[in-house]
């Protein structure tokens, strides 16, 4: 992923670590699907829109989006499977479907975020 990266592969990258079956991915692909799906509740929780929180992300803390994430991993379906395989504090089925519903790409180039 390092040297896809450093070379501007990104979505290489990204399938590089969708498609990898160690232990590490396991834990980032876990840790990252918690963690998009759990910025994207509390975005509804405290705004009005789900890009709010891309918005306190990028600006507050000079963090990738959360959609944008998605989007490197192929996609709302993508992101869905892998989800449900790797997340272990999953929510339920009708309130992810509704959130996901809501995803679409960011104002922000999530490129400057990607750093090898």
């Amino acid at each position: 992923m390092k040297k896809l990266i450093s070379i501007g592969a990104y979505s290489l990258a990204y399938d590089l670590l969708k498609k990898s079956t160690s232990k590490e991915s396991s834990i980032i692909k876990s840790l990252l699907a918690e963690h998009i799906v759990y910025s994207l509740v509390i975005s509804l929780e405290v705004s009005d829109d789900i890009t709010s929180i891309d918005d306190a992300l990028v600006n507050g803390f000079n963090w990738i989006a959360p959609q944008d994430l998605i989007y490197l991993f192929g996609g709302v379906g993508e992101f869905r499977k892998l989800y449900l395989k790797y997340a272990e504090n999953q929510i339920s089925q009708d309130v992810l479907d509704s959130i996901l519903d809501e995803v679409k790409p960011s104002a922000y180039d999530y490129r400057k975020f990607l750093k090898a």
